[in-house]
C-alpha cells in the first residue's frame, strides 16, 4: 500500500473553500480504484489545511493525484501562500 500526505498553506478565512474542495477530493478519491481511506485536516491556526490518502498501490495513488491537481489549482491557486507540500510514502504495517 502507499500513501499520500499533501499540505496546505492558506489563510484563516479560507476554511469554507478549503472544505470544499477537501469534499470534491474526498468524492473523486472514493469513487477512484484502489482508494482504500482518507483523512483531511486542519491546523487550529486554520491555516495549514492537508488530507492524508491510503491507496492499495502506487499506480493507485499517481493517478488520483492527477486527477486532484487541476481541482486544487482551479479552487484555491490564487489562495495559495506557497505550493502545495505532497509526499507520497510505501506504507508498511508492524508484523507484531
Amino acid at each position: 500500500m502507499y500513501a499520500r500526505l499533501i499540505r496546505l498553506n492558506l489563510s484563516p478565512n479560507d476554511r469554507a473553500v478549503a472544505e470544499t474542495v477537501a469534499d470534491a477530493a474526498a468524492k473523486l478519491f472514493r469513487a477512484s480504484p484502489g482508494y482504500k481511506s482518507g483523512t483531511w485536516i486542519v491546523n487550529e491556526q486554520g491555516t495549514e489545511y492537508g488530507g492524508f490518502t491510503v491507496w492499495e498501490s502506487k499506480e493507485a495513488l499517481e493517478s488520483a493525484t492527477a486527477k486532484a491537481q487541476p481541482i486544487i489549482q482551479e479552487k484555491l491557486g490564487s489562495l495559495l501562500k506557497s505550493p502545495p507540500t505532497v509526499t507520497a510514502y510505501e506504507v508498511y504495517e508492524p508484523k507484531a
